[in-house]
């Protein structure tokens, strides 16, 4: 949410060619009803006019009202890069350019899964995703700790009626590089691990 709240605050959004998150927290999960009246999301944006970087850095916080009261969700830092103006950065960005981390990966994940199979076992370690956040589609590990996958970035479209359909970054991608770690820890979830969820991301 905060990322799209970004690009709808930017007047140049059609420039943006990177997003960054930086400290970011998880603090409390979100529990979406399924019922008409869903579920009331507040984000803000505080512009970090301080900050020494080129780039539009914004300090961000989501919050849900829960029996009549507002508690945050998730909070820190989001910044996004602009094409031409900040492409210096974006070709600094860690990792950017690199193909050898990639091709590493590549040559370890030998052993592959497909998607039905790999969201079933998922569900008997208590990993339950809905229709919409199924989203990898083929995976390579080497149950050693290594893991890559194929993230759908467009399918969520058909499992939601009257979807939005014009997104930076759907909610439901961002989710698949999570579940991809989950692969590398499960060796492509062949090994029982205990249910964990992310609460903090230092770099994006």
């Amino acid at each position: 949410m905060a990322i799209e709240a970004l690009r709808q605050t930017m007047q140049d959004a059609n420039c943006i060619v990177a997003i960054r998150l930086e400290n970011v927290k998880s603090l409390r999960s979100m529990a979406i009803p399924d019922t008409l009246e869903g579920l009331e999301t507040n984000v803000t944006l505080h512009k970090r006019t301080q900050y020494n970087s080129s780039l539009h850095w914004y300090e961000f916080s989501t919050t849900t009202l829960d029996r009549e009261e507002w508690q945050e969700n998730c909070k820190e830092y989001v910044a996004a890069e602009l094409e031409a103006r900040d492409l210096q950065f974006v070709s600094m960005a860690p990792g950017a350019g690199d193909t050898t981390l990639m091709e590493d990966c590549k040559i370890k994940c030998q052993n592959s899964t497909s998607s039905e199979p790999l969201y079933k076992k998922l569900l008997e370690f208590r990993y339950e995703f809905g229709s919409a956040f199924q989203v990898l589609k083929s995976v390579g590990y080497d149950g050693a700790g290594n893991a890559m996958a194929e993230i759908s970035l467009t399918d969520w479209a058909n499992t939601i009626k009257n979807a939005i359909r014009t997104y930076l970054i759907h909610s439901t991608a961002l989710d698949g590089m999570f579940q991809s770690m989950f692969q590398a820890l499960s060796a492509g979830s062949t090994k029982a691990i205990p249910t964990l969820v992310p609460t903090r991301i230092k770099e994006i």
